[in-house]
């Protein structure tokens, strides 16, 4: 993790001196990974992400996700995942919404067949967010494994000077295929941020997901996350 940091870093230091994009990084502790709809992948784990966005609404994200309890490239837990998605905005400014593709890389390392490409396109109305998912398995030819349908609400709450209460709201469609159930669901975030200084913020919340259909095969899961981030 500290050479995460210390490349992440350098990275940033390089791109402002560059006039480059804007660097975003997270650092986030959680006590369960939920996978949507309302599956459990893991259990603590710990996320470290990378986003740079240039002016004109493209964008470069990195993610990755280390297990604590069985962390390890080889390890078979699902809590070990390496992303790496790209955002196109579309028309003059991305009024038509933006473009998304990339991969998730998933354990074991050793077995590529577990590993998903994913298309996705969105577009925010205000506070509401519409997104459109394929997922397929990579080196697959067949069809995309699943799709998604999701809809993103989020409202903010200022409490004090320097804390606001954040609500964001997701109800989705899953189609279901790639070893998962198809359901319709729910899923909340409500958390506390903490505004240290310019352009650092911690926060603290809780996580839950809720199947809305197909309850026998499906459970609400729930987990607690806490993480900083660091705006450049």
């Amino acid at each position: 993790m500290k050479r995460f940091y210390a490349f992440a870093l350098l990275v940033s230091a390089s791109l402002a001196l560059a006039e480059g994009p804007s660097v975003t990084l997270t650092n986030e502790i959680r006590s369960a990974y939920l996978l949507a709809p309302s599956v459990h992948g893991s259990g603590w784990i710990s996320q470290e992400d990378v986003f740079l966005k240039w002016k004109r609404g493209f964008y470069f994200e990195f993610t990755q996700t280390t297990s604590l309890e069985n962390p390890g490239l080889k390890s078979s837990d699902f809590g070990n995942e390496t992303d790496f998605l790209v955002g196109i905005p579309l028309g003059k400014a991305g009024k038509a919404g933006t473009l998304e593709m990339g991969t998730y890389l998933l354990a074991p390392v050793t077995k590529n067949q577990n590993d998903l490409w994913t298309i996705s396109w969105y577009k925010s109305f205000g506070p509401v967010t519409v997104t459109t998912q394929y997922l397929g398995q990579v080196g697959e030819s067949s069809p995309p494994a699943r799709g998604v349908l999701k809809v993103d609400y989020a409202k903010s709450v200022p409490l004090f000077e320097r804390v606001k209460f954040v609500f964001p709201l997701r109800v989705g469609v899953d189609s279901g295929g790639g070893g998962r159930d198809s359901a319709i669901f729910a899923r909340v975030i409500p958390k506390f941020v903490f505004t240290m200084k310019k352009g650092v913020d911690g926060f603290v919340g809780w996580e839950g997901t809720m199947p809305l259909t197909n309850r026998d095969d499906l459970d609400p899961q729930q987990g607690f996350r806490a993480g900083v981030k660091v705006v450049f």
